[in-house]
Formats: structure tokens, sequence, C-alpha cells
């Protein structure tokens, strides 16, 4: 997947895997600003879009809340 491919409010979890992110925008600095929840709480970080992937890591769990840092 190219950085062009990834469009707001798509899904994505880091490449070395983390919990499901959803894309909020593009950031003017050209990353992407994701936000997850850790239990009741809304997180947000920007990350490069190299970072980042489309494909759930291998026994990834939505109901997973760790933190992805």
């Amino acid at each position: 997947m190219t950085e062009n491919d990834f469009k707001e409010g798509m899904t994505v979890w880091l490449n070395e895997g983390s919990v499901p992110m959803s894309l909020k925008l593009k950031t003017p600095n050209n990353m992407w600003r994701c936000t997850w929840f850790i239990g009741a709480n809304v997180k947000e970080w920007d990350f490069l879009p190299s970072q980042l992937t489309n494909e759930a890591p291998k026994g990834a769990s939505v109901k997973d809340e760790s933190d992805p840092f």
C-alpha cells in the first residue's frame, strides 16, 4: 500500500503491530493523524505513512486495549 492509498476514516495499524486506529486527517507535513481508544480514553498521534498498514497484524484483537507505543 502506498501513502496515496490512505484515506480519512480508514482503519490502520502500525507495521510492527498495534491496536486498530482510524486515520483522522493528513497533516501539512504529510503525516497521518491517527486516533484510537484505550478503554474509554481517546488517544491521538501523528505517524509517517511508512509506519502504517491497512493489514491487521496476525492475532490482532479489536478489543486489544494496549497502547501502540
